[in-house]
């Protein structure tokens, strides 16, 4: 007869500590990736690390038992979110969503969406919203790099020379 978790039964804890360490293994895998592949030119001067490190100690915690931060869980969401990471992923492991994502922006789902313009019916409706969420996206990418693009302009700047005044 299988053994049911009673309370104060810690088979619920080991279930929770080793699902906290398989997040932090795999938010490990994903900021590595970000950190030393080339996804596109200018990359590597904008990623963040050090916001990266931050999750990463926070996962760190939470895998030796520390309580959950809302604050700081939703800003891990951010940072997953505008680097273009799935959520699903790192906290169940699921990698469909990455491979849907990654569907969607193939070459034959713009065939798809062509053929589909100007057809109204709840796919054009899709698009319609699928175009808002890119919107917010950009944006929201645009808010979260804006301290990343002074900090490129102030360096950008160090060690030229000035213009001279009479």
């Amino acid at each position: 007869m299988a053994h049911l978790p009673e309370e104060g039964d810690t088979m619920s804890e080991n279930n929770d500590y080793r699902k906290e360490k398989a997040r932090l293994r795999r938010f490990k895998l994903i900021a590595k990736a970000l950190s030393e592949r080339v996804v596109c030119a200018g990359w590597q001067d904008t990623y963040r690390r050090e916001e990266a490190d931050r999750f990463l100690r926070y996962l760190e915690r939470r895998a030796r038992g520390s309580g959950y931060h809302g604050k700081t869980e939703n800003e891990l969401y951010d940072f997953l979110y505008v680097h273009g990471q799935s959520i699903d992923y790192l906290f169940s492991g699921d990698p469909t969503t990455m491979f849907s994502g990654l569907a969607c922006g193939s070459s034959i789902a713009d065939v798809i969406r062509e053929r589909r313009r100007g057809v109204s019916d709840k796919w054009s409706k899709l698009e319609k919203h699928e175009s808002a969420c890119d919107k917010r996206r950009l944006q929201n990418a645009r808010r979260f790099m804006g301290p990343a693009r002074k900090r490129a302009k102030a360096a950008s700047t160090i060690g030229r020379g000035t213009k001279a005044t009479a």
